[in-house]
Formats: structure tokens, sequence, C-alpha cells
């Protein structure tokens, strides 16, 4: 049986191991709390504005080169083709935003369980990296797996062999047209005036060229149906018209690089009715699936521009004639602005009468 001395000194050892255990897991927080609140890349949100070059890699290679030029930002790789801005500007942001949040594996080994291994260094690594150039400052990031079952991304910073679970999930875009500004033209089907479509002879089915024009209401009328091959109601005559509404690309080539078809290609032309004429010539490339090449040329007709400019001066003049003459039936348009500030400076309580509730 233990005495009170002992049972004293035995209370007196607890509290001191506890007390040990207590210091040493509160001097190892802060300084792992720490790290792990930081920004993803910390000089990132000061240099923004000075960014001059963005590198996507992936499965070992660069991908895309985002630069700033003269001109505004291009792509190298596309031919200095413009970049989308808005894409660029929500990848940095999202990058810039992003923080460190818990603290993972310094194992290369496991890097490849976050997707975290280098993807300019290997090709079978699945993130992508991106590497910012802003100034004399660059700045590497891998961007890994999505964290499963909740939000976050996993990320090591290029020049760091830690790796981390982030607070948002961050999405980098591998195909490179994507970065790049789509949009061929947009001419919604209310504008077409006529379209004329030559498809090349196919296999079995012969050459044939089909002909659209607006029918003066709001519709479209099929002038030279192909035999055997009529469509029951206008839907295919209204999408012809519409091709031209929002067209964007999945890829683009120059012509130097990428020659158009000299043979089995169509050509199809759209006119407006305030006189912009596009010209295109398609064809077929590769195996199933087949992608559709185009090369596109836009004109302008002077007369049937001249004329849509007429007709559009001509209905504005309408519909302001026509408001003009409804606000001379208002009766409460009777007195003039400059009448009724004029009453109303005369005689103040007359301003408080006109707003007073009844």
């Amino acid at each position: 049986m233990l005495g009170s001395r002992q049972l004293s000194m035995l209370a007196v050892l607890a509290m001191v191991a506890v007390g040990i255990a207590f210091w040493l897991t509160s001097s190892r927080q802060p300084t792992e709390s720490m790290a792990a609140s930081g920004p993803l890349l910390p000089s990132l949100s000061a240099r923004l504005n000075d960014v001059s070059e963005v590198a996507i890699s992936a499965a070992g290679q660069r991908i895309a080169t985002l630069r700033k030029s003269d001109d505004g930002w291009v792509m190298p790789e596309r031919d200095n083709y413009a970049v989308d801005i808005a894409t660029l500007r929500s990848l940095l942001v999202n990058i810039d935003h992003a923080r460190r949040i818990e603290p993972k594996t310094r194992n290369p080994e496991r890097y490849a369980k976050l997707g975290v291994e280098d993807p300019l260094a290997d090709a079978s690594a699945t993130g992508v990296r991106v590497d910012i150039k802003a100034g004399d400052d660059n700045m590497g990031v891998i961007i890994g797996s999505n964290r499963q079952g909740g939000s976050g991304t996993y990320v090591r910073r290029v020049d760091d062999a830690q790796s981390w679970l982030a607070d948002r999930n961050i999405a980098v875009e591998r195909r490179p047209a994507r970065w790049l500004q789509r949009q061929l033209i947009d001419i919604p089907a209310s504008r077409i005036h006529a379209v004329t479509v030559e498809h090349p002879t196919e296999g079995d089915v012969a050459a044939d060229q089909v002909r659209i024009e607006a029918d003066g209401s709001s519709g479209f009328r099929l002038l030279n149906p192909p035999a055997g091959r009529e469509p029951d109601d206008g839907y295919a005559a209204e999408a012809l018209a519409g091709f031209l509404a929002d067209l964007r690309f999945d890829e683009l080539a120059s012509v130097e690089t990428h020659a158009v078809a000299d043979a089995g290609a169509g050509s199809a032309e759209f006119q407006s009715s305030d006189g912009i004429v596009v010209t295109l010539r398609f064809w077929s490339e590769g195996e199933q699936p087949q992608r559709v090449w185009a090369s596109f040329s836009v004109d302008l007709e002077e007369t049937r521009m001249q004329e849509g400019v007429a007709a559009a001066q001509a209905a504005a003049r309408v519909a302001h004639e026509a408001a003009e003459a409804a606000a001379k039936r208002d009766p409460t348009t009777d007195e003039t602005a400059d009448d009724v500030s004029a009453a109303d400076a005369a005689d103040p309580g007359r301003l408080q009468s006109r707003f007073a509730p009844r």
C-alpha cells in the first residue's frame, strides 16, 4: 500500500509528464499551422500585373505557351493566335487565391497517388504543371488530383518537395485550342438573307447545290432541294441559316501548315442582309470520327450594305416618330420640362403638392 508521500510524488510526476506532453504538442502546432495556412504561391499576388508568360505542361511536354506581346496575349504554338484573356485570368486568380491547408507527402515515390509528380519530366504523370513568369520572378506549381469525397486539390510547388492539399478545386485546360479566342463569327439567322451550299461528290452520292433565301417574314424557303431529300418542314433551312451564330472552332492551323484540300471539298456562301458575305470551303479528314476542316474568307457587298443601313435608319425613324406621337397623346406630357421646372421654382408648394401621396 502506497503512503501519502509516494502518492504525492506520483501525482507530481504525472503532472510533469502531462505538462511536457502539452508543451511538445503546443510547440509543434503553431509551426505546422503557420506553414499550412499560407498562399500556394506567396509572391504571385504582388506580381499579377507583371505576368508576361504562362506555360502549361502535361504528359512529358509543354502543350501551350500563353505569352504577352505588343499585340496582346498570344499562343506561339498556334501561330501567335489570340488567347482568351478571361480563361487565362480565371486560372491566375484561382491559383493566387489558393491556400495550403494540409501538408501531404514529401516522398517522390508517393507523388503519383496525389498526381503531383512533375508532368514536364515524366510522360506518365497525370497532373498539369503551370509555370508563371512575372518580371524576373519565375513560379511553378503542379496541379494534381482533386480530393475524393470533398473539395480541394493536391498541389506541389516545382521548387519544393512538400506536397499540399489546397483549399479549392483548381482545373487546368489541357487542350491547347481551348486557351484561344474560339469564336470565329457571330451572325444570327435573323440577319441572313441567303445561303448557298455546294456538296462535292462523295462515294455514291452525286454533287448537289442547295440554296435558301429569307421569305420576307420570319423564315426561309428552300429553292432547289436535292431530289428525294426534301425536308418535311423548315427545320433544315433554319439550322443552315443559323450556322454562323456564335460559330466556334475546336482546332485551328495556318494555311501554310494545313493546306486547303484540292479535291473533295465543298463550299458555302452566306449573305447577310447588311452586306457581309462569308465564304468557306470545307472538307473531312481522317477515319471515324472524322474531323471537318474549313477555311473562311469575308467580303463586304457595298450595295446591300447601303440598303441595309438605309433600312435600319428608316426603321429607327419610324420608331422615333411613333414614340413622339405617343408622347403627345399622353396628358402628363402637356407641360414641357422647362415650364414645369420654372413653375416649381416660383411656387415651392406646387412642387410639394405634385408629388404628395394621394
